[in-house]
């Protein structure tokens, strides 16, 4: 734990403003914006593998219990040492629960770097990012959606759970001219299935899944771009295009599942914005 309030300190304070919000809102150029989310990251990994400290509150509380027991002998030592461990218990669990607080959503790693990553390479050198990026865990109490309500399946009873993240949202300027804008959310559902058996013992099983919306609009020059004759994507995606003299604007609407709580596929948001410059051609005579 001591490592890890080492590490906090040396962040800069606007690091540390943005790591206790959890929360990246505003216009940033792709590298800068790389560079913040990467030493958020590695700081969330040392956080991760330096566990909760609980050695460190074992440890006092075995004293403040040795002191207390030794307390009763009326020795003033003794009392001191107990509530020199007693403070030290407190201390710890304020420190535990503070960085327990700074954890960060595994999406930010998974599917926000890679994905702001590609999009550098495809925007000009002078051109910022807009975006809207929730750093907080998808299965926060804030983020939980409607009230559970218990009932019947069969001979369970199962209560749901949802957990609503809307996590990443932005927009972007690229090089070919295009304006593209997207938005991520994805809905937690935490199902616990209890039951009785033959002897009376109740059986808990908690089972999760995933379900994901990718919303994309891409504004297009129409002097580059055309829209293309045929749509092309999933069955499961809902496109819809429309034009004007100046730009042609495609939408795509994804829906994805899981049964897993791990982040979306690094590529899942990519191969997205591909599928929706799938649904326009070059025009004649334009610069690739």
């Amino acid at each position: 734990m001591l490592q890890v309030l080492r590490a906090l300190q040396q962040l800069s304070p606007a690091q540390r403003r943005l790591l206790t919000a959890r929360r990246i809102r505003g216009e940033y150029a792709p590298a800068q914006l790389l560079q913040l989310l990467q030493e958020l990251t590695a700081f969330d990994r040392l956080r991760s593998s330096a566990g909760g400290g609980g050695w460190y509150i074992a440890t006092a509380v075995l004293f403040g219990l040795l002191g207390l027991a030794l307390a009763l002998t009326q020795d003033p030592l003794w009392l001191v040492l107990t509530l020199v461990a007693v403070i030290a218990i407190v201390v710890l669990v304020r420190l535990q629960r503070r960085v327990r607080a700074l954890t960060l959503s595994a999406n930010l790693a998974a599917v926000a770097m890679p994905f702001i990553a590609t999009l550098k390479q495809d925007m000009a050198s002078q051109q910022a990012l807009a975006v809207d990026l929730d750093l907080s865990p998808p299965q926060e109490p804030g983020k939980r959606f409607g009230t559970p309500r218990p009932y019947k399946q069969g001979n369970r009873q199962r209560t749901d759970t949802v957990y609503r993240d809307a996590w990443f949202a932005g927009s972007a300027q690229l090089a070919d001219g295009a304006r593209l804008r997207w938005r991520v959310t994805e809905d937690i559902i935490e199902s616990v299935r209890s039951r009785r058996n033959r002897r009376n013992k109740l059986k808990v099983k908690t089972r999760h899944g995933k379900r994901y919306l990718i919303a994309l609009s891409l504004s297009l020059p129409a002097g580059t771009y055309g829209l293309a004759a045929s749509r092309r994507g999933t069955a499961d995606d809902r496109l819809s295009a429309r034009s004007s003299d100046k730009r042609h604007t495609i939408k795509l609407l994804r829906k994805l599942k899981s049964r897993s709580l791990a982040p979306l596929a690094s590529g899942a948001l990519i191969e997205a914005v591909s599928t929706t410059y799938a649904q326009a051609v070059r025009a004649a005579g334009s610069t690739p």
